[in-house]
């Protein structure tokens, strides 16, 4: 621990010594449901190292959620809680959805806002900005996200995912931008030499104002937007980035 240096919001300090916690968690299971709370991290989108509305790289949650599973589809509902005032509260809902082929699709929505535990955040079936729109003030912040993992053939699948964070629908002098992020990946699995090679290739384009918001909801895990990660890609705004990696097996593939 640095001299004078205050430690961060999980960690205690005696002497120099320091602690965290990243992964405490109770869960109940059923057949086609599951209850749990705890801290844990959380990441939605069909992306595996990082999503666009929610990622692992922001950290684990304190956080109560629920999930349901209904033959091909899934439902699943959270509640976090931001910082150690506990007033900032991150709440979110996935519809997800495995279709024919192996192709697979879900709708994420979640909202950040400041105040004590909102239960209208925590029906699943709800719609967070309708809920906003007609009961609460704009002070929330809500995102939404359309993702998709396709597979193209044996050994090509094509990953995406669509971040919605604002639209201007309505276009004048003094509309602000659209705050909008999008990623397109694509994974293949080649035999080279008796050898698997694996490709992977990419792009992620997130707007300049995307997870920028007002009243202390912008779209962080903590609650100093210089410091802490944000909640969805840790690009953050006004970026772009290339990916293009490959990896070649040591031995041959064992049949």
């Amino acid at each position: 621990n640095e001299r004078n240096h205050k430690p961060a919001a999980r960690t205690k300090s005696y002497r120099g010594l320091t602690g965290e916690f990243a992964r405490a968690l109770v869960a109940m299971n059923g057949d086609w449901w599951q209850v749990r709370a705890g801290r844990e991290y959380l990441q939605w989108g069909s992306d595996r190292s990082e999503g666009l509305i929610l990622s692992r790289t922001a950290g684990s949650f304190d956080h109560v959620g629920a999930k349901i599973e209904i033959g091909r589809f899934a439902l699943s509902t959270f509640q976090a809680t931001l910082g150690p005032s506990h007033e900032r509260r991150l709440a979110g809902h996935r519809l997800t959805a495995a279709l024919p082929r192996g192709i697979f699709v879900g709708v994420s929505e979640t909202a950040l806002y400041v105040r004590d535990f909102d239960f209208a955040y925590f029906m699943p079936l709800s719609f967070f900005y309708a809920q906003q729109f007609s009961e609460r003030d704009n002070d929330d912040n809500v995102l939404w996200s359309l993702d998709w993992k396709v597979p193209l053939r044996r050994g090509l699948i094509l990953y995406g995912e669509l971040l919605i964070d604002d639209i201007m629908y309505e276009r004048d002098a003094k509309s602000g931008a659209d705050r909008v992020g999008a990623n397109l990946s694509a994974d293949a699995l080649l035999l080279v030499g008796g050898r698997e090679l694996e490709i992977t290739g990419g792009y992620t384009y997130i707007d300049i104002y995307t997870y920028v918001h007002g009243s202390g909801t912008a779209y962080i895990a903590g609650e100093s937007s210089w410091r802490d990660p944000l909640i969805g890609s840790p690009l953050g705004p006004d970026a772009d980035r290339w990916l293009a990696r490959a990896a070649l097996g040591l031995g041959e593939r064992l049949e």
